[in-house]
Protein backbone atom coordinates (compact mmCIF):
# COMPACT_ATOMS: atom_id res chain seq x y z
CA UNK A 1 0.00 0.00 0.00
CA UNK A 2 2.17 2.86 -1.27
CA UNK A 3 0.90 6.28 -0.20
CA UNK A 4 0.42 8.93 -2.87
CA UNK A 5 1.98 11.95 -1.15
CA UNK A 6 0.90 14.26 -3.94
CA UNK A 7 -2.72 13.26 -3.41
CA UNK A 8 -2.47 13.71 0.35
CA UNK A 9 -4.98 12.63 2.99
CA UNK A 10 -8.02 12.87 0.73
CA UNK A 11 -9.86 9.77 2.00
CA UNK A 12 -9.66 9.80 5.77
CA UNK A 13 -10.77 6.71 7.66
CA UNK A 14 -13.24 7.22 10.51
CA UNK A 15 -11.95 6.54 14.02
CA UNK A 16 -14.35 3.64 14.60
CA UNK A 17 -13.54 2.05 11.25
CA UNK A 18 -9.79 2.39 11.80
CA UNK A 19 -10.05 0.78 15.23
CA UNK A 20 -12.14 -2.07 13.87
CA UNK A 21 -9.59 -2.74 11.12
CA UNK A 22 -6.61 -3.08 13.43
CA UNK A 23 -8.38 -4.77 16.37
CA UNK A 24 -9.53 -7.55 14.03
CA UNK A 25 -5.85 -8.39 13.52
CA UNK A 26 -4.75 -8.30 17.18
CA UNK A 27 -4.60 -11.34 19.47
CA UNK A 28 -3.94 -11.48 23.20
CA UNK A 29 -0.47 -12.49 24.41
CA UNK A 30 0.34 -15.81 26.08
CA UNK A 31 -0.39 -16.81 29.70
CA UNK A 32 1.85 -17.27 32.72
CA UNK A 33 1.50 -18.12 36.42
CA UNK A 34 2.30 -15.39 38.96
CA UNK A 35 2.28 -15.16 42.73
CA UNK A 36 -0.93 -13.56 43.96
CA UNK A 37 0.97 -10.94 45.94
CA UNK A 38 2.51 -9.69 42.68
CA UNK A 39 -0.68 -9.81 40.62
CA UNK A 40 -2.05 -6.27 41.09
CA UNK A 41 -2.70 -4.80 37.66
CA UNK A 42 -2.37 -8.16 35.90
CA UNK A 43 -5.22 -9.67 33.89
CA UNK A 44 -6.52 -13.12 34.93
CA UNK A 45 -7.21 -15.46 32.02
CA UNK A 46 -10.38 -16.97 33.49
CA UNK A 47 -12.87 -16.40 36.29
CA UNK A 48 -11.25 -17.52 39.55
CA UNK A 49 -13.31 -19.73 41.85
CA UNK A 50 -12.78 -20.18 45.58
CA UNK A 51 -11.95 -23.64 46.88
CA UNK A 52 -12.72 -22.56 50.47
CA UNK A 53 -15.48 -21.05 52.52
CA UNK A 54 -14.56 -17.54 53.72
CA UNK A 55 -14.67 -17.19 56.63
CA UNK A 56 -13.89 -20.89 57.22
CA UNK A 57 -15.79 -20.89 60.56
CA UNK A 58 -18.53 -18.98 62.36
CA UNK A 59 -16.97 -15.96 64.07
CA UNK A 60 -18.03 -13.06 66.24
CA UNK A 61 -18.96 -9.91 64.34
CA UNK A 62 -18.87 -7.78 67.52
CA UNK A 63 -17.05 -7.64 70.84
CA UNK A 64 -19.28 -9.05 73.53
CA UNK A 65 -20.40 -12.37 74.97
CA UNK A 66 -21.08 -15.59 73.09
CA UNK A 67 -24.31 -17.10 74.41
CA UNK A 68 -27.18 -19.41 73.62
CA UNK A 69 -29.87 -17.11 72.20
CA UNK A 70 -32.54 -19.10 74.02
CA UNK A 71 -30.91 -18.22 77.37
CA UNK A 72 -31.47 -14.46 77.00
CA UNK A 73 -35.02 -14.37 75.69
CA UNK A 74 -36.84 -11.63 77.57
CA UNK A 75 -33.70 -9.91 78.85
CA UNK A 76 -34.11 -6.16 79.49
CA UNK A 77 -32.68 -3.37 81.61
CA UNK A 78 -35.37 -3.98 84.21
CA UNK A 79 -35.03 -7.77 84.12
CA UNK A 80 -31.43 -8.64 83.17
CA UNK A 81 -30.47 -12.27 82.76
CA UNK A 82 -27.42 -13.45 84.68
CA UNK A 83 -24.98 -15.90 83.00
CA UNK A 84 -21.80 -17.51 84.31
CA UNK A 85 -18.67 -16.51 82.33
CA UNK A 86 -16.66 -19.67 81.69
CA UNK A 87 -13.81 -18.26 79.60
CA UNK A 88 -12.62 -16.00 76.79
CA UNK A 89 -12.32 -16.35 73.02
CA UNK A 90 -9.71 -14.30 71.12
CA UNK A 91 -8.89 -14.29 67.42
CA UNK A 92 -5.74 -16.34 67.84
CA UNK A 93 -6.91 -18.16 71.00
CA UNK A 94 -10.34 -19.73 70.52
CA UNK A 95 -12.27 -21.04 73.49
CA UNK A 96 -11.83 -24.82 73.52
CA UNK A 97 -14.75 -25.80 75.74
CA UNK A 98 -18.48 -25.95 75.14
CA UNK A 99 -21.10 -23.40 76.16
CA UNK A 100 -23.99 -24.94 78.07
CA UNK A 101 -27.29 -23.36 79.14
CA UNK A 102 -26.72 -20.53 81.61
CA UNK A 103 -23.15 -19.88 80.46
CA UNK A 104 -21.37 -17.25 78.37
CA UNK A 105 -17.89 -16.69 76.90
CA UNK A 106 -16.28 -13.24 76.60
CA UNK A 107 -15.44 -12.94 72.87
CA UNK A 108 -13.51 -10.53 70.61
CA UNK A 109 -14.55 -9.51 67.11
CA UNK A 110 -13.29 -12.10 64.62
CA UNK A 111 -12.79 -14.87 67.18
CA UNK A 112 -14.27 -18.30 66.37
CA UNK A 113 -17.66 -18.94 67.98
CA UNK A 114 -17.42 -21.45 70.86
CA UNK A 115 -19.13 -24.78 70.48
CA UNK A 116 -22.67 -24.54 71.86
CA UNK A 117 -23.02 -20.73 71.43
CA UNK A 118 -25.16 -19.38 68.58
CA UNK A 119 -25.24 -15.59 69.11
CA UNK A 120 -23.23 -12.66 70.48
CA UNK A 121 -24.56 -10.04 72.87
CA UNK A 122 -22.76 -6.74 72.22
CA UNK A 123 -20.64 -5.65 75.17
CA UNK A 124 -22.60 -2.37 75.35
CA UNK A 125 -25.68 -4.32 76.51
CA UNK A 126 -23.95 -6.19 79.32
CA UNK A 127 -22.44 -5.57 82.76
CA UNK A 128 -19.67 -7.80 84.09
CA UNK A 129 -19.99 -8.67 87.78
CA UNK A 130 -17.14 -10.93 88.85
CA UNK A 131 -17.60 -14.41 87.35
CA UNK A 132 -21.00 -13.45 85.98
CA UNK A 133 -22.34 -11.15 83.28
CA UNK A 134 -25.72 -9.44 83.28
CA UNK A 135 -27.38 -9.29 79.83
CA UNK A 136 -29.82 -6.41 79.19
CA UNK A 137 -31.12 -7.31 75.70
CA UNK A 138 -32.31 -10.43 73.91
CA UNK A 139 -30.57 -11.73 70.76
CA UNK A 140 -31.77 -14.05 68.03
CA UNK A 141 -29.81 -17.06 66.74
CA UNK A 142 -26.77 -15.95 64.66
CA UNK A 143 -27.21 -12.30 65.66
CA UNK A 144 -23.83 -10.53 65.59
CA UNK A 145 -22.26 -13.65 64.08
CA UNK A 146 -20.40 -13.80 60.76
CA UNK A 147 -21.28 -17.26 59.53
CA UNK A 148 -19.03 -19.68 57.69
CA UNK A 149 -18.98 -18.84 53.97
CA UNK A 150 -20.71 -15.47 54.51
CA UNK A 151 -18.07 -13.70 52.40
CA UNK A 152 -17.36 -16.42 49.83
CA UNK A 153 -18.56 -19.99 49.56
CA UNK A 154 -16.46 -22.75 48.03
CA UNK A 155 -17.29 -22.75 44.31
CA UNK A 156 -18.14 -19.02 44.17
CA UNK A 157 -16.43 -16.76 41.63
CA UNK A 158 -14.10 -14.37 43.47
CA UNK A 159 -12.81 -12.30 40.54
CA UNK A 160 -13.70 -12.14 36.87
CA UNK A 161 -11.37 -13.10 34.04
CA UNK A 162 -10.31 -10.37 31.65
CA UNK A 163 -10.50 -7.59 34.25
CA UNK A 164 -7.22 -6.16 35.63
CA UNK A 165 -6.78 -7.10 39.28
CA UNK A 166 -7.05 -4.37 41.90
CA UNK A 167 -5.56 -4.59 45.38
CA UNK A 168 -9.05 -5.47 46.66
CA UNK A 169 -9.25 -8.37 44.19
CA UNK A 170 -5.88 -9.70 45.26
CA UNK A 171 -6.86 -9.42 48.94
CA UNK A 172 -9.99 -11.47 48.21
CA UNK A 173 -7.92 -14.12 46.41
CA UNK A 174 -5.38 -14.37 49.21
CA UNK A 175 -8.17 -14.62 51.80
CA UNK A 176 -9.44 -17.67 49.92
CA UNK A 177 -6.00 -19.28 49.98
CA UNK A 178 -5.27 -18.70 46.28
CA UNK A 179 -1.61 -17.82 45.80
CA UNK A 180 -0.87 -18.69 42.14
CA UNK A 181 -2.89 -16.99 39.42
CA UNK A 182 -2.90 -17.61 35.67
CA UNK A 183 -2.64 -14.24 33.94
CA UNK A 184 -1.72 -12.86 30.55
CA UNK A 185 1.96 -12.00 30.48
CA UNK A 186 3.02 -8.38 30.21
CA UNK A 187 2.81 -6.83 26.75
CA UNK A 188 6.29 -6.06 25.38
CA UNK A 189 6.37 -2.61 23.79
CA UNK A 190 9.03 -0.99 21.62
CA UNK A 191 8.79 2.80 21.50
CA UNK A 192 10.68 5.30 19.34
CA UNK A 193 10.46 8.99 18.54
CA UNK A 194 11.68 9.93 15.06
CA UNK A 195 13.25 13.23 14.06
CA UNK A 196 16.69 14.71 13.33
CA UNK A 197 15.81 17.65 15.58
CA UNK A 198 15.19 15.54 18.70
CA UNK A 199 17.60 15.30 21.61
CA UNK A 200 17.48 13.49 24.94
CA UNK A 201 15.99 15.68 27.71
CA UNK A 202 18.70 17.50 29.62
CA UNK A 203 21.32 17.33 26.87
CA UNK A 204 22.80 20.54 25.38
CA UNK A 205 20.66 22.09 22.65
CA UNK A 206 22.00 23.77 19.54
CA UNK A 207 19.81 26.05 17.46
CA UNK A 208 17.04 24.13 15.69
CA UNK A 209 16.96 21.22 18.14
CA UNK A 210 14.36 20.37 20.80
CA UNK A 211 14.17 18.01 23.74
CA UNK A 212 12.11 14.91 23.02
CA UNK A 213 9.04 14.51 25.27
CA UNK A 214 6.70 12.06 23.55
CA UNK A 215 8.26 8.89 24.96
CA UNK A 216 7.91 9.89 28.61
CA UNK A 217 4.35 11.08 27.97
CA UNK A 218 3.28 7.90 26.18
CA UNK A 219 5.04 5.65 28.69
CA UNK A 220 3.10 7.34 31.48
CA UNK A 221 -0.18 7.12 29.60
CA UNK A 222 0.13 3.35 29.12
CA UNK A 223 1.62 2.60 32.53
CA UNK A 224 -1.74 1.40 33.93
CA UNK A 225 -1.64 -1.48 31.43
CA UNK A 226 0.48 -4.55 32.18
CA UNK A 227 3.32 -3.55 29.83
CA UNK A 228 7.07 -3.92 29.65
CA UNK A 229 8.97 -1.31 27.65
CA UNK A 230 11.71 -3.33 25.94
CA UNK A 231 13.26 -0.34 24.15
CA UNK A 232 12.66 3.40 24.14
CA UNK A 233 14.87 5.34 21.72
CA UNK A 234 15.24 8.44 19.59
CA UNK A 235 15.76 7.79 15.87
CA UNK A 236 16.97 10.08 13.13
CA UNK A 237 14.99 10.51 9.92
CA UNK A 238 17.52 8.27 8.20
CA UNK A 239 15.56 5.30 6.72
CA UNK A 240 18.28 2.81 7.69
CA UNK A 241 17.87 3.75 11.39
CA UNK A 242 14.10 3.31 11.21
CA UNK A 243 14.42 0.00 9.36
CA UNK A 244 16.87 -1.33 11.96
CA UNK A 245 14.51 -0.35 14.79
CA UNK A 246 11.54 -2.07 13.13
CA UNK A 247 13.59 -5.21 12.45
CA UNK A 248 14.79 -5.42 16.07
CA UNK A 249 11.36 -4.63 17.53
CA UNK A 250 9.71 -7.28 15.36
CA UNK A 251 11.96 -9.88 17.00
CA UNK A 252 10.97 -9.33 20.65
CA UNK A 253 7.93 -7.05 20.89
CA UNK A 254 4.16 -7.42 20.91
CA UNK A 255 3.49 -3.79 19.93
CA UNK A 256 5.59 -1.22 18.07
CA UNK A 257 4.89 2.48 18.59
CA UNK A 258 6.65 5.35 16.86
CA UNK A 259 5.99 9.08 16.87
CA UNK A 260 6.79 11.32 13.92
CA UNK A 261 7.47 10.62 10.27
CA UNK A 262 3.92 9.57 9.36
CA UNK A 263 2.78 12.69 7.53
CA UNK A 264 3.31 13.49 3.84
CA UNK A 265 6.49 15.56 3.87
CA UNK A 266 9.65 14.63 1.98
CA UNK A 267 11.30 13.32 5.15
CA UNK A 268 8.25 11.36 6.31
CA UNK A 269 9.37 7.88 5.30
CA UNK A 270 7.85 5.72 8.05
CA UNK A 271 4.80 4.61 6.09
CA UNK A 272 6.84 3.36 3.11
CA UNK A 273 9.34 1.61 5.41
CA UNK A 274 6.61 -0.15 7.37
CA UNK A 275 4.89 -1.11 4.13
CA UNK A 276 8.12 -2.86 3.04
CA UNK A 277 8.14 -4.89 6.27
CA UNK A 278 4.46 -5.68 6.54
CA UNK A 279 1.02 -4.33 5.70
CA UNK A 280 -0.28 -0.79 6.09
CA UNK A 281 -3.91 -1.01 7.18
CA UNK A 282 -4.82 2.65 7.70
CA UNK A 283 -2.99 5.90 6.98
CA UNK A 284 -4.92 9.04 7.78
CA UNK A 285 -7.80 9.22 10.24
CA UNK A 286 -10.64 11.73 10.67
CA UNK A 287 -9.39 12.82 14.09
CA UNK A 288 -8.49 16.38 15.07
CA UNK A 289 -5.74 16.73 16.02
CA UNK A 290 -4.03 13.45 14.98
CA UNK A 291 -4.89 13.02 11.30
CA UNK A 292 -1.62 11.37 10.13
CA UNK A 293 -2.04 8.19 12.22
CA UNK A 294 -0.55 5.00 10.75
CA UNK A 295 -1.95 1.58 11.65
CA UNK A 296 -0.13 -1.45 10.29
CA UNK A 297 0.90 -5.04 10.92
CA UNK A 298 4.52 -6.21 10.85
CA UNK A 299 3.94 -9.92 10.60
CA UNK A 300 1.64 -10.63 13.54
CA UNK A 301 2.77 -7.51 15.46
CA UNK A 302 0.61 -4.37 15.44
CA UNK A 303 2.44 -1.17 14.52
CA UNK A 304 1.02 2.22 15.49
CA UNK A 305 2.67 5.28 13.99
CA UNK A 306 1.62 8.41 15.88
CA UNK A 307 2.02 12.02 14.75
CA UNK A 308 5.10 13.76 16.14
CA UNK A 309 3.33 16.77 17.61
CA UNK A 310 2.83 16.03 21.32
CA UNK A 311 -0.88 16.86 21.59
CA UNK A 312 -1.67 14.72 18.55
CA UNK A 313 0.52 11.94 19.99
CA UNK A 314 -1.31 12.07 23.32
CA UNK A 315 -4.77 12.00 21.77
CA UNK A 316 -3.98 9.20 19.32
CA UNK A 317 -2.41 7.22 22.18
CA UNK A 318 -5.72 7.37 24.01
CA UNK A 319 -7.77 6.66 20.90
CA UNK A 320 -5.68 3.91 19.27
CA UNK A 321 -2.86 2.65 21.51
CA UNK A 322 -5.08 2.07 24.56
CA UNK A 323 -7.65 -0.16 22.76
CA UNK A 324 -4.88 -2.19 21.10
CA UNK A 325 -3.17 -2.67 24.47
CA UNK A 326 -6.49 -3.74 25.98
CA UNK A 327 -6.82 -6.54 23.44
CA UNK A 328 -3.16 -7.57 23.65
CA UNK A 329 -3.45 -7.67 27.47
CA UNK A 330 -6.52 -9.90 27.40
CA UNK A 331 -8.74 -7.21 28.91
CA UNK A 332 -12.40 -7.93 28.20
CA UNK A 333 -13.95 -5.20 30.31
CA UNK A 334 -15.14 -1.85 29.01
CA UNK A 335 -12.97 1.17 29.76
CA UNK A 336 -14.94 3.56 31.99
CA UNK A 337 -13.24 6.97 31.86
CA UNK A 338 -13.93 9.56 34.56
CA UNK A 339 -16.44 12.02 33.11
CA UNK A 340 -18.02 15.17 34.53
CA UNK A 341 -20.80 17.34 33.17
CA UNK A 342 -19.89 21.01 32.74
CA UNK A 343 -21.30 24.18 31.20
CA UNK A 344 -19.26 25.39 28.23
CA UNK A 345 -17.81 28.89 28.75
CA UNK A 346 -17.55 29.75 25.06
CA UNK A 347 -18.55 28.41 21.66
CA UNK A 348 -16.45 25.64 20.10
CA UNK A 349 -16.61 24.98 16.36
CA UNK A 350 -15.82 21.70 14.64
CA UNK A 351 -15.83 20.15 11.19
CA UNK A 352 -18.49 17.57 10.33
CA UNK A 353 -17.06 14.14 9.60
CA UNK A 354 -14.09 14.59 11.96
CA UNK A 355 -13.89 13.67 15.64
CA UNK A 356 -12.41 16.59 17.59
CA UNK A 357 -10.61 16.47 20.95
CA UNK A 358 -10.76 19.93 22.57
CA UNK A 359 -8.62 20.48 25.67
CA UNK A 360 -10.50 22.22 28.48
CA UNK A 361 -9.85 23.67 31.93
CA UNK A 362 -12.47 23.05 34.62
CA UNK A 363 -13.85 25.59 37.07
CA UNK A 364 -16.59 25.37 39.68
CA UNK A 365 -19.15 27.87 40.93
CA UNK A 366 -22.47 27.69 42.79
CA UNK A 367 -24.15 26.27 39.67
CA UNK A 368 -21.68 23.43 39.18
CA UNK A 369 -18.73 22.83 36.85
CA UNK A 370 -17.75 25.10 33.97
CA UNK A 371 -15.41 24.18 31.10
CA UNK A 372 -13.20 26.69 29.33
CA UNK A 373 -11.58 25.52 26.07
CA UNK A 374 -7.82 25.85 26.36
CA UNK A 375 -7.03 25.15 22.71
CA UNK A 376 -9.09 23.80 19.83
CA UNK A 377 -6.30 23.12 17.33
CA UNK A 378 -2.53 23.40 17.83
CA UNK A 379 -1.29 19.79 17.89
CA UNK A 380 2.16 20.99 18.92
CA UNK A 381 1.05 23.10 21.88
CA UNK A 382 2.01 20.80 24.75
CA UNK A 383 0.95 23.38 27.35
CA UNK A 384 -2.65 22.93 26.18
CA UNK A 385 -2.46 19.54 27.90
CA UNK A 386 -0.58 20.66 30.99
CA UNK A 387 -2.94 23.62 31.53
CA UNK A 388 -6.05 21.59 30.80
CA UNK A 389 -7.87 18.95 32.81
CA UNK A 390 -9.69 16.90 30.20
CA UNK A 391 -11.11 16.59 26.71
CA UNK A 392 -14.36 17.77 25.24
CA UNK A 393 -14.86 15.15 22.53
CA UNK A 394 -16.98 16.42 19.65
CA UNK A 395 -18.42 13.51 17.60
CA UNK A 396 -18.24 13.38 13.81
CA UNK A 397 -21.94 14.20 13.41
CA UNK A 398 -21.94 17.31 15.63
CA UNK A 399 -21.02 20.74 14.27
CA UNK A 400 -19.61 22.24 17.46
CA UNK A 401 -21.20 23.37 20.72
CA UNK A 402 -22.54 26.74 21.83
CA UNK A 403 -21.59 28.76 24.88
CA UNK A 404 -23.73 27.60 27.80
CA UNK A 405 -24.25 24.06 26.46
CA UNK A 406 -23.94 21.27 29.03
CA UNK A 407 -21.21 18.94 27.77
CA UNK A 408 -19.38 15.83 29.01
CA UNK A 409 -15.69 16.26 29.82
CA UNK A 410 -13.42 13.20 29.85
CA UNK A 411 -10.78 13.85 32.49
CA UNK A 412 -7.15 12.91 32.01
CA UNK A 413 -6.26 14.05 35.52
CA UNK A 414 -7.20 12.22 38.70
CA UNK A 415 -6.95 15.41 40.75
CA UNK A 416 -8.14 18.74 39.38
CA UNK A 417 -7.36 22.22 40.70
CA UNK A 418 -10.66 24.11 40.57
CA UNK A 419 -10.34 27.89 40.60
Amino acid sequence: MKIDKERGFKDLCSVDRALKIILERVEAVEHELVDGYKAIGRVPVNDIVSTLDVPPFNRAAMDGYAVKASDVTGASELTPIRLKVIGEAKTAQPFKGKVSSGEAVRIDTGAPMPDGADAVVMVEYTMRRGDYVEVYTPVSPLQNVSVKGEDVKAGDVIVYGGVPLTSMDVAALVSAGIREIEVYRRVRVSLASIGNELREPGSPLDSGYIWETNRIMITGMISHFPVEIVRSVILSDEPSDIKRFVEDAAEDSDLIITTGGTSLGVGDTVTDIVDDFGEVLVHGVALQPSKPVLLAMVGSIPYIGLPGYPVAAAISTEVFVAPVLMKLSGIKGVYMPPVVEARLMRRVASRLGTRHFVRVKLYRDEDGYRARPVWVSGAGVLSSLSLGDGYLIIPEDVEGYEEGDIVSIRLYRRFVRLE
